[in-house]
C-alpha cells in the first residue's frame, strides 16, 4: 500500500477478504475491483472418515443457512461475495463441477 499511495505502482493484486479490509481502513480512498484472474478452487472442512454424523451435521446446517439467505449475508458483511461457494455443497468433493 505504500508502493501505491507514494505513485511507485498502479494497483494491488490481493484476495477479495483483504481488499475488503484495506478498503475499511485505507487512509486514502482505494478502490476495490473484483476479478476473476485465478482459477476458483473448492474449499471444505475436514473430519475423521468415523465421523460421517459430524460432516452430515456440517452439511445439513451449510444448506440451511444457503437456503435461508444467512450464507450471502455472511459473505457480504465481511465484503468477500467473490469468495462464495457457486455449487451445491457436498462431501467428498461430489457436487463440484469439474472445470477443465
Amino acid at each position: 500500500m505504500l508502493s501505491l499511495y507514494s505513485g511507485r505502482s498502479d494497483f494491488v493484486l490481493t484476495s477479495a477478504a483483504l481488499a475488503g479490509e484495506i478498503q475499511k481502513v485505507a487512509p486514502h480512498p482505494v478502490k476495490v475491483i473484483p476479478m476473476q484472474i485465478l482459477p476458483r478452487m473448492p474449499s471444505g472442512i475436514a473430519f475423521r472418515k468415523d465421523e460421517t454424523d459430524l460432516g452430515d451435521a456440517l452439511l445439513l446446517a451449510l444448506k440451511e443457512i444457503r437456503a435461508n439467505g444467512d450464507y450471502e449475508k455472511i459473505y457480504a458483511k465481511w465484503t468477500v461475495l467473490p469468495m462464495a461457494m457457486e455449487h451445491e455443497p457436498g462431501i467428498n468433493l461430489a457436487t463440484v463441477p469439474q472445470t477443465k
